[in-house]
């Protein structure tokens, strides 16, 4: 809807929408006639699909809606991810090569565009090729089992330590379908400075944003990774990893921070919790999270046992409320699992909240892991940074969410104790509907692996 009479009569819905949706979409369009409808939806679906994926907006205002149209039946574009495949440059995938086989130790970064890609064989055929560390983003996370021995987990500011300190001593580090953004580099410092960099991405506007003497290969991650394949056959690498000290380290780690002892009527610890759920988890079993720290502790903490998309995540973190809806469409895109796992806070499930009623509605084997500390707990951790004591509209009055759960219909679990989480966990090994499990957890635990301060908090 375009200015005119409605907006200076400051009417709700006459506000300029497609400028609204500019910053978070691909292409925006309003409908101006019928007859256009198809072509413009055609174009839709090339753009939102075409190189790097993303929404794309079409406004239809409502005197163009309520006019006649004859829709004509012809064939439609491909809605498929990736309408088309384009590989590397050839020279750069031979500069790839010779800086691999140059390499001591190269680790290798994957990141969502693997997933979105379908290149999991190929991301594995070149690990075992290279006997190369893996890490991921967290959009990347489950692009191999993370039980695999050469994997080793979400690197970054929501990861474990463990894959920073794998990158940290990396003498090349391969970025696969990622941004090489903030939070997977630990905030730019991982890898170091000067070590160098490949850069497999759709995107070339990525490419050498954050890392600008990386060696270039623009294209599809399939395409771009069976090429340098090809190009590495016969190649002999010997690479200098000490790959089961590395286990050892992560495992250490784990276990620290997860096996720590409860105390009685205290918070549970949120790294006790999700191990719990870790190994509850079942063959196909989905993990949706909500934005925020929930995003972190099933980053950090939870290992998927089986390669493939298992893991959804908003990527950049702040947008409250995503999961319980995006669960609902995790559930009905994959009619076949058996469980979808929704991890959410308090703070982020109290903004959809209602989405419980769909899942009652449709029967959705929804069961949500709600991380429940009384507290929009990120900007508490910032705010107890910059300021001390003075927290600000980020404490709020203890709700029951499970009971609140049973008024929609659904089944709801207080837990207090582990015990009690590992018995809710254990009733919904099949569940028939949704479920709630209602876990008292500690306001002041986080995944979040750096430092809180004024300059570094976002």
């Amino acid at each position: 809807m375009g200015a005119g009479h409605g907006q200076e009569l400051v009417l709700s819905q006459a506000m300029e929408q497609l400028e609204m949706f500019k910053p978070v979409s691909k292409w925006q369009v309003t409908l101006s006639q019928p007859s256009a409808l198809e072509n413009v939806v055609d174009q839709a679906i090339r753009v939102a699909v075409s190189g790097r994926p993303g929404p794309v907006v079409i406004a239809m205002p409502d005197d163009v809606g309520d006019l006649d149209f004859q829709w004509q039946r012809r064939v439609r574009p491909s809605a498929q991810y990736p309408r088309h495949r384009s590989a590397p440059d050839p020279s750069q995938i031979q500069a790839a090569r010779q800086a691999l086989s140059k390499a001591k130790k190269s680790v290798l970064l994957a990141g969502g565009g693997v997933h979105s890609s379908g290149a999991l064989k190929e991301v594995a055929a070149l690990a075992r090729k290279l006997g190369a560390p893996l890490v991921t983003t967290i959009t990347g996370k489950g692009v191999m089992a993370e039980t695999d021995p050469q994997v080793f987990g979400v690197a970054g500011t929501m990861g474990n330590p463990n894959a920073n300190v794998v990158v940290r001593q990396a003498d090349l580090v391969f970025f696969i379908g990622c941004k090489a953004g903030q939070l997977a580099t630990f905030g730019y410092d991982c890898p170091a400075y000067g070590v160098t960099t490949i850069h497999l991405d759709i995107d070339p506007e990525e490419i050498g944003r954050n890392f600008p003497d990386s060696i270039a290969l623009v294209g599809d991650a399939r395409l771009g990774l069976a090429g340098l394949l090809a190009a590495l056959d016969g190649d002999s690498l010997a690479y200098q990893w000490d790959l089961e000290a590395l286990r050892q380290k992560g495992r250490q780690w784990y276990d620290e921070m997860t096996l720590r002892p409860q105390v009685l009527g205290e918070p549970l610890k949120a790294q006790a919790v999700t191990r719990l759920i870790d190994e509850a988890m079942q063959p196909g079993d989905m993990v949706v999270c909500d934005a925020s720290l929930p995003s972190g502790w099933a980053a950090a903490y939870l290992r998927l046992k089986e390669a493939g998309r298992y893991y959804l995540a908003p990527r950049g973190l702040a947008g409250l409320g995503w999961g319980a809806p995006a669960a609902v469409g995790a559930a009905l895109a994959r009619p076949h699992a058996k469980r979808v796992l929704l991890f959410a806070g308090d703070g982020g499930y109290a903004f959809s909240n209602q989405e419980m009623e769909v899942m009652v509605r449709l029967k959705l084997p929804v069961i949500t892991c709600l991380f429940n500390n009384n507290a929009l707990g990120w900007i508490k951790h910032v705010q107890l940074a910059r300021y001390g004591d003075n927290y600000i509209s980020s404490d709020f009055n203890h709700i029951d969410f499970a009971t609140v759960s049973r008024g929609f219909g659904a089944r709801g679990y207080t837990v207090n104790t582990l015990d009690e989480l590992r018995e809710a966990l254990a009733k919904e090994s099949d569940p028939q509907g949704p479920a709630l499990i209602d876990m008292r957890t500690d306001e002041y635990e986080t995944p979040v692996l750096r430092s809180v301060s004024a300059e570094s908090a976002y």
